[in-house]
């Protein structure tokens, strides 16, 4: 980073690890040197153009270039299919896709209807997984959330058929398209993001809730 980054500070690093919160409040992306060595450099939004140009140097502005996410063909839902108070999050699960916030609001649901379920359907590290559970055992909710793991293409998909809602949250963007929520659009399940990076290029056919949001 201090290489590259004019200015950059070792402050902002923690663990070795240039934290996401971190580069996305000095603009700081590592894409510098790829961009000087690409032409072009594509992304898959302009806000994730945006981004690269602001990291990039001025002489090499020009070679970012948007070439639009390709969104999967729609996947009609056989009837009978949805399960109603099935709840699902896709993709990776970390803290950055806000994983307790999301328990925290579920936890209120469930108190509200005893039906619902939560699903977090993706990768999981095994410590994680550990902690997000004594968490939904703490909030009384953990016989009604399931992590799977990382699943096949076709469990993937039974997820996609089956959920009622998906609740895609981040709580920092690198400018990156989610596949996760274009996985969901795609098979008609209704979906909360958060109002941030690509997402919130996005019509009002997504429920938009903000970075800060509370339970």
């Amino acid at each position: 980073v201090t290489g590259l980054y004019e200015g950059a500070s070792d402050a902002w690093i923690t663990d070795g690890w240039l934290q996401p919160a971190e580069a996305e409040a000095h603009g700081v992306f590592m894409a510098r040197e790829l961009i000087e060595l690409a032409d072009p450099f594509i992304v898959t939004s302009e806000f994730a153009a945006d981004l690269a140009r602001m990291d990039a140097r001025p002489e090499d502005r020009g070679r970012v270039t948007v070439c639009p996410y390709a969104y999967p063909p729609p996947v009609p839902r056989p009837p009978g299919t949805e399960e109603s108070g099935l709840i699902a999050t896709f993709g990776l699960v970390n803290a950055i896709k806000q994983s307790e916030l999301l328990l925290a609001a579920f936890a209120l649901v469930h108190r509200a209807d005893s039906a619902a379920r939560l699903a977090f359907v993706g990768p999981i590290d095994p410590a994680l997984l550990e902690g997000y559970h004594a968490l939904a055992v703490q909030m009384g909710v953990a016989d009604v959330v399931t992590f799977t793991g990382e699943v096949d293409d076709t469990e993937y998909e039974r997820w996609l058929a089956r959920a009622s809602v998906a609740v895609q949250l981040r709580s920092a963007t690198n400018g990156e398209t989610s596949g996760a929520v274009a996985d969901c659009l795609a098979h008609g399940v209704v979906t909360v993001v958060t109002d941030a990076g690509p997402a919130h290029a996005l019509p009002d056919f997504v429920a938009k809730v903000p970075v800060e949001v509370t339970p």
